[in-house]
């Protein structure tokens, strides 16, 4: 640790020759840990607000060492590294083997320039912050600054271990490993299945770019661990992805995290339809008035069954794929007989809306030849059923389904 504490403080001095320069970028790193910290809502200690208040207003010194750190992370946050100084040495008085006490007291000295003493402070800090969340934050920046990663995923695991669940340092996490090698280094830690695993790899609902990227960069990584992510851990990037018509990133990560081969239909035999909490590349079962969808089992197989009154009209089953541009064919085994063939289809179409294929009412029997353009980069498979009063009561049933 000393020579990395001594890399660390030489390196800054070498790149912040300039004091206002110097003083800018300090108090950046110290409002940036210190708003990541307020809003991940840890606290220190109890009652800082009040107490900081009171600790400001009148004589401090029978404060309490929670109100002296509350103090001197305001001054901290307001650049006011002098003052924040006082407060930090305060604290100390109280309790000499602090962690929380130390860091700031290295960030005030930081802050005013003296590299020599801050050093000295970071590297006791580090020896006694391993229960600190805040501390480990800390030092995953500062070693993050210095392209440790190694090092710096070390402190970050141990933050995220200590406040899991967190989801706003969640976010700051998405925020680091847009540098893939500290994202290597995290898809290190990931595969040893840490307690916030369960926790960070799901929270990515509605995540954008470019977040996104990032994300999906760090699961691939871990597709190929002793430890690849489960299709829950997937299933919000995947959806994401789909979301941006990114078919075939999200393809890419589907099959090597589960390390299954690319298909045009992951489930052509229909063993695995739900109707909530289902992946893109699986089957969904949409709810549609007037039909039904069952799957019944025979032995290891499974044949899906449709059903409408005649007033049914929308999308039974729909399941994503990721076809290459170019000429395709679909084809099932199963029976579409009589009024039901004015009733059910196929249909393939773009991320966008536009219909490559539907199998309603063909005069043709399977296989179906369709294109997909170069700028259709996802699709829909679906099942659809259309309002025909003279199809009340009819059925159709599927045991197999593909796309090549």
């Amino acid at each position: 640790m000393a020579v990395a504490t001594q890399r660390m403080r030489s390196g800054a001095r070498a790149r912040d020759q300039h004091p206002l320069s110097r003083k800018a970028k300090i108090i950046g790193l110290v409002v940036g840990l210190l708003l990541v910290w307020r809003i991940c809502a840890i606290s220190l200690a109890a009652g800082h607000s009040d107490s900081s208040n009171d600790l400001a207003a009148a004589d401090f010194a029978g404060a309490s060492q929670a109100a002296a750190i509350a103090a001197t992370e305001q001054r901290l946050n307001d650049g006011d590294f002098d003052g924040a100084k006082v407060f930090a040495k305060h604290a100390l008085s109280i309790s000499t083997i602090s962690a929380a006490s130390l860091r700031d007291l290295g960030l005030a000295e930081q802050g005013l320039g003296n590299w020599q003493k801050s050093g000295a402070l970071f590297s006791q800090t580090a020896a006694l912050g391993w229960r600190d969340a805040p501390t480990q934050l800390w030092l995953a920046q500062a070693f993050l600054q210095q392209k440790d990663y190694d090092a710096a995923a070390q402190r970050m695991d141990a933050a995220l271990r200590l406040a899991t669940p967190n989801y706003n340092l969640y976010g700051t996490l998405d925020q680091y490993i847009a540098d893939p090698v500290f994202a290597r280094a995290m898809a290190r830690r990931l595969a040893l299945n840490p307690n916030w695993r369960i926790y960070y790899l799901p929270f990515a609902t509605g995540i954008t770019e470019p977040a996104l990227l990032a994300r999906t960069r760090l699961l691939l990584m871990l597709s190929g661990s002793s430890a690849p992510p489960s299709r829950d851990e997937m299933i919000p990037v995947l959806a994401a992805l789909i979301r941006d018509d990114r078919g075939p990133a999200a393809r890419t990560l589907w099959t090597r995290s589960l390390r299954i081969p690319a298909a045009g239909i992951f489930d052509p035999g229909f063993a695995n339809v739900g109707t909530s909490g289902m992946a893109p590349f699986e089957w969904s079962m949409l709810p549609v008035p007037g039909a039904t969808v069952t799957v019944e089992q025979q032995g290891t197989r499974h044949i899906l069954h449709a059903t409408t009154d005649g007033s049914a009209s929308g999308t039974m089953l729909r399941q994503a794929t990721a076809l290459s541009p170019g000429a395709h064919t679909l084809s099932f085994v199963g029976t579409i007989a009589g009024k039901a063939h004015d009733a059910f289809g196929w249909s393939v179409r773009c991320r966008s809306g536009r219909a490559l294929l539907s199998t309603m009412r063909s005069p043709a029997p399977p296989p179906y030849r369709f294109e997909v353009p170069e700028d259709c980069r996802s699709q829909q498979v679906e099942l659809l059923v259309s309002s025909d009063a003279t199809a009340a009561g009819s059925a159709v049933s599927f045991k197999n389904i593909d796309i090549n």
